[in-house]
């Protein structure tokens, strides 16, 4: 996630830290490094099944998972920036996960998340994901 200085290159870069933390590709202590600046103790992350996390659960649910899922990988589409200002965005966008050793092999989801940007560096405040079938558009 070098430099990402606007939210849509945020969303892209933490995913690809996704992708490298995961499939054990990268340097482990500068993917982690970047998770904890973008993932904040009082962000909340809901996910498809409704279960809620703060980022330091987040950040616990993830920590001993580096290469588990080889092959594994996060990509993001149809990134939508609904609000931006200098410090705070909206952010709507399409995961899809692929070879995911927690969950379905494939699945995609839908997002709406807030960022906000204290001392100039995105980070996540709230995201809330709902499950989309494995074919169906964003």
């Amino acid at each position: 996630m070098t430099g990402p200085d606007t939210p849509t290159a945020f969303v892209h870069a933490f995913h690809s830290d996704l992708t490298g933390w995961f499939s054990g590709q990268g340097f482990r202590a500068e993917i982690w490094r970047r998770f904890e600046a973008a993932s904040p103790a009082e962000m909340k992350l809901v996910y498809p099944s409704g279960a809620r996390l703060t980022g330091a659960e987040f950040l616990d649910s993830i920590r001993g998972l580096f290469g588990t899922s080889p092959g594994f990988e996060a990509s993001v589409s149809e990134v939508e920036e609904l609000v931006t200002t200098s410090d705070h965005a909206v952010v709507a966008y399409v995961e899809t996960q692929a070879a995911a050793q927690n969950s379905a092999a494939l699945n995609r989801r839908s997002a709406l998340a807030v960022l906000e940007r204290p001392q100039g560096q995105w980070r996540w405040r709230f995201i809330q994901e709902t499950a989309l079938p494995a074919g169906a558009d964003g």
